[in-house]
């Protein structure tokens, strides 16, 4: 099948992102393009805007992890990353712009 050379970019700045590139500088159609397939889990954007949601919640909340204890470790253990960055508290602050 051929797509041409357009495509072809897509797909490989795509897979790009997915294995571990820096995400920074993508429109939102070209992330919501390149993440379409990709397992995720919608949260209530009140959720993201409320004082202490934290990088722990975010993962027990997406199943990621089944516990606060348990996101800690992982992101402690460097199995944790955000928009391609590695995390390193998992008391991290999340939002709709990002972790502080």
């Amino acid at each position: 099948m051929l797509h041409g050379e357009t495509e072809l970019e897509k797909a490989v700045r795509a897979s790009e992102i997915l294995f571990g590139k820096q995400i920074s500088g993508l429109g939102v159609n070209e992330i919501l393009d390149i993440f379409a397939d990709v397992p995720s889990t919608e949260l209530e954007k009140s959720k993201l805007e409320s004082d202490g949601f934290t990088l722990s919640d975010a993962l027990v909340v997406s199943g990621l992890a089944p516990s606060k204890g348990e996101a800690k470790r992982l992101v402690q253990g460097g199995g944790v990353a955000v928009n391609n960055v590695r995390a390193d508290d998992a008391r991290s602050a999340i939002s709709v712009c990002g972790v502080y």
